[in-house]
């Protein structure tokens, strides 16, 4: 571990598999988190998981500006988990290391959040690029509307999430270890997003001060990640105690991705797998029953 002198206003966790085709744009993740900046910032790497390219590894080992924290097991929760539980910052956020911060975003952040002693979390605005076939490059505001969110934060993820990974800033010592232990796989944000709207004070500010690069093979483009969805409902419903108007919500959006898979098990051939989705939607509760109908698709296919 890196020796470091008087603890940094802010800590950026940068978690990370460490694989050779991550190297440059793990490059520029790090120097975009000093880009602009003239506050005192710490650049924990969080590498986990054996596929990782020795010479990155060494490389960061062997950089006195990056404190290097090595998980054997590879896994992003835990990794997110890990980095959070060695912050020593003021406060702490987060970057992939495939996605960027603008120039002087965390100076910027600091400023707001010291503004503002009683905000435990403060979320910004940030840019997706995307590039098409011809190789062009476009950019395009995360989020619209964010500061909408302000007056109810929880009902604002009703309409999504307004959480990106890098499109926070949290106080250290109210956002503690604890809200990142057992982080739900695949929905990391959302969760950490949901258990944050029900017990901490947030503030949006709708300035940009981050890049996503979206790539085709993002995980939120997977059919591990759709299929995870409904563990990620099932488990908000069961282990947090939200408000009623946010659980029908969530009994609403179970019941359609339910015959939302009913539907693609049919379109296969595979009638018990569909059968199976469309009970499940109807003991959703109220929500299945605008469904109850369905189960004529399956007698005359």
């Amino acid at each position: 571990m890196v020796k470091m002198g008087n603890a940094p206003a802010v800590s950026v966790i940068i978690p990370t598999a460490g694989e050779a085709s991550r190297w440059q744009s793990l490059e520029w993740a790090i120097t975009s988190v000093r880009a602009g900046n003239d506050i005192g910032i710490e650049v924990v790497v969080v590498l986990n998981g054996d596929r990782y390219c020795p010479n990155l590894r060494a490389s960061l080992e062997s950089r006195p500006d990056v404190r290097l924290i090595y998980l054997p097991e590879g896994d992003l929760t835990r990794a997110i988990a890990r980095g959070r539980q060695a912050v020593r910052g003021r406060y702490f956020c987060f970057l992939d290391d495939d996605d960027e911060y603008l120039p002087g975003t965390l100076s910027t952040r600091l400023r707001l959040m010291d503004r503002h002693p009683l905000i435990d979390v403060l979320v910004t605005n940030g840019y997706r690029r995307q590039c098409d076939d011809s190789g062009r490059e476009t950019e395009t505001l995360m989020f619209s509307g964010l500061t909408d969110n302000a007056e109810n934060p929880l009902m604002g993820l009703t309409r999504a999430n307004w959480l990106a990974s890098c499109g926070g800033l949290f106080r250290s010592a109210t956002v503690g270890p604890e809200y990142f232990n057992g982080i739900q796989k695949y929905f990391e944000w959302s969760w950490l997003a949901i258990r944050l709207s029900l017990t901490r004070n947030i503030r949006f500010r709708d300035i940009p001060t981050f890049v996503v690069n979206d790539t085709p093979d993002s995980l939120s483009k997977s059919l591990a990640y759709l299929t995870r969805e409904l563990d990620f409902l099932l488990r908000v419903l069961n282990e947090l105690d939200t408000p009623k108007p946010f659980r029908r919500h969530l009994h609403r959006k179970l019941a359609a991705k339910h015959i939302s898979f009913a539907n693609a098990a049919l379109t296969q051939g595979f009638r018990g797998k569909a059968l199976r989705h469309y009970l499940a939607c109807l003991g959703s509760g109220r929500a299945g029953l605008a469904y109850a109908l369905w189960v004529r698709k399956l007698i005359l296919k």
